[in-house]
């Protein structure tokens, strides 16, 4: 999972990237907001892999403990 989550954090940093260059070129409306809507969505995954992950150590951490 921790995987995940650094693959998912590369990418968005990498849509990112592709946004400024898309600002800085003066690229249409049209495309910037097709890549603001991908990050949105990447943000949103990476939360929900994040809280899937804090739930799952926190049921390890419950088992251990018995």
């Amino acid at each position: 999972m921790k995987e995940f989550i650094r693959r998912e954090k590369m990418e968005i940093e990498a849509s990112q990237a592709s946004l400024a260059r898309a600002a800085a070129a003066g690229q249409d409306s049209q495309e910037e907001l097709l890549l603001k809507k991908k990050i949105a969505f990447q943000n949103k995954r990476l939360d929900n892999k994040t809280k899937l992950l804090e739930e799952i150590q926190a049921k390890l951490d419950d088992l251990i403990g018995l």
